[in-house]
């Protein structure tokens, strides 16, 4: 269980350390595509694989990719709350 953790870890790490490259200026944004492109996979059915079954894997990737998204939205508005919600204090 211990590998498959470091796995994820590092492969969104990687992922955000090349987005860095690109663009330097915004680390949430960052932030959201790493978690986007990690849940949402790249995995592809084997060639001889039906039709159906490629339109069933890309619209997994797609649900993956907006949970992702969303996930990443809540960790930076949970962090980031002065960043983002500064005229909404409680």
């Amino acid at each position: 269980m211990a590998n498959t953790f470091g796995t994820i870890a590092l492969t969104y790490s990687a992922i955000g350390v090349a987005l860095s490259f690109v663009q330097e200026d915004n680390d949430d944004i960052n932030t959201m595509t790493s978690a986007g492109a990690l849940y949402g996979g790249l995995s592809k059915p084997n060639k001889t694989a039906s039709q159906s079954l490629w339109k069933l894997r890309a619209k997994r990737a797609g649900i993956g990719s907006l949970i992702g998204i969303l996930a990443a939205s809540g960790y930076i508005l949970l962090f980031n709350r002065d960043k983002y919600l500064a005229n909404n204090r409680y």
